[in-house]
């Protein structure tokens, strides 16, 4: 286990991050000091412990933690002698951390939230949702200084820029699709960048069994060739049929993008009285893909479930969606990592309140008023 026997203080432990991080640091042997945590979560983060043999130190339950961190400090020090990893998570200014106790002692410190554990981090994965590009700057900026892997998230930002650079190109990975639903579509499958070799090479080996890469040669000309299977690979490649079908909607990329921007604009003017707010916009430099039009509904000010709104526009005949449920809605996240709503609370906000109402290029004028009229009706009634 990496980090067995080290002693590591989680601050803001109560969040949906620190939370997390205890539980990593449990399953990785630590022995943890963890601030700021409700009874439930004590004993969640306490069941981890118990079942790797590590033991826990709760400094504090209250959710607005404590103001004498040198107390804390003195607590920790005085049962375990020295701190190994502290995690700031909730973002305790360095005055009150840089008590005399903290000095000379073997440590490290962490300063951002999000990336605190940097530790037991190997990537980060930015997704440009909707169309719109993450602020790249920051996130490759961190990246570049812990030495991680940027893997880009591109499935609904192919006409996606920031700071004249299209999505994709900033990491090391950059992932596209072309399901059925996004803006270029090849029934499935999808694009990988890279301008690594080596990964541009593991990826053609994984996405064909795991075969060595000249194992297509098997059936040329020359007579039979046995293949190697040189990794546990996957049945990932896409089909010649469907990349002939994809080829040739790169043409059309701009014009499609052009509607979509018109009824974005269109969405967003017919819009801006309704109890609703509305998607955000594209920052300066940067350019929006425009793929889903996703308003957030103002359940306090209708009354209404966002469910009951799907429901009313769909017995008004128009075909509506969510994206998304958050991740840890669902049974499979909730029984394997004991994840729940109050860890998240603004993706449990947001996750309530997001709907997609129709957006295609396709969409002709009755079609848009359709849209238009049923959603003023719903959000109205």
């Amino acid at each position: 286990m990496k980090f067995k026997d080290k002693v590591v203080w989680i601050t803001g432990a109560s969040s949906g991050i620190g939370e997390g991080l205890a539980h990593a640091f449990a399953r990785e042997g630590a022995k943890l000091v963890l601030h700021s945590l409700t009874l439930e979560e004590l004993d969640t983060v306490a069941g981890h412990c118990r079942q790797n043999d590590v033991d826990h130190m709760p400094l504090a339950f209250d959710l607005s933690g404590a103001n004498d961190y040198p107390g804390l400090v003195k607590q920790v020090t005085d049962r375990y002698g020295k701190i190994d990893v502290l995690i700031n998570n909730a973002g305790v200014s360095q005055r009150a951390l840089a008590h005399e106790t903290l000095s000379g002692v073997d440590r490290k410190i962490f300063e951002i939230n999000f990336f605190s554990a940097v530790e037991l981090t190997k990537a980060v994965l930015p997704v440009h949702f909707a169309g719109r590009c993450c602020d790249m700057d920051p996130i490759l900026e961190i990246a570049g200084k812990y030495d991680l892997l940027v893997i880009e998230d591109c499935a609904h930002a192919i006409e996606s820029e920031y700071h004249g650079k299209k999505s994709g190109m900033f990491g090391d990975i950059g992932c596209f699709s072309f399901y059925v639903t996004k803006n270029i579509i090849t029934g499935e499958g999808g694009m990988v960048l890279t301008d690594d070799d080596r990964f541009a090479a593991r990826i053609k080996i994984l996405a064909l069994h795991g075969m060595a890469q000249d194992a297509w040669k098997r059936f040329a000309d020359e007579g039979y060739k046995h293949y190697q299977v040189i990794h546990a690979g996957y049945k990932y490649n896409m089909m010649d049929i469907q990349a002939a079908i994809g080829i040739h909607q790169l043409q059309r990329v701009n014009l499609y993008w052009k509607k979509r921007q018109q009824l974005w604009q269109k969405y967003n003017e017919a819009f801006s009285d309704l109890p609703c707010m509305l998607p955000i916009i594209a920052e300066d430099d940067t350019k929006h893909a425009y793929h889903l039009y996703t308003p957030l509904i103002d359940i306090d000010k209708i009354g209404k479930s966002r469910d009951w709104v799907l429901a009313a526009l769909t017995a008004e005949n128009i075909g509506v969606g969510v994206h998304y449920l958050p991740v840890y809605s669902h049974p499979f996240y909730r029984k394997t990592f004991g994840w729940k709503e109050v860890q998240f609370l603004n993706a449990e906000w947001i996750g309530t309140r997001t709907i997609s109402l129709p957006f295609s290029p396709a969409l002709n004028g009755q079609d848009i008023e359709d849209v238009i009229g049923a959603f003023r009706k719903v959000l109205h009634s």
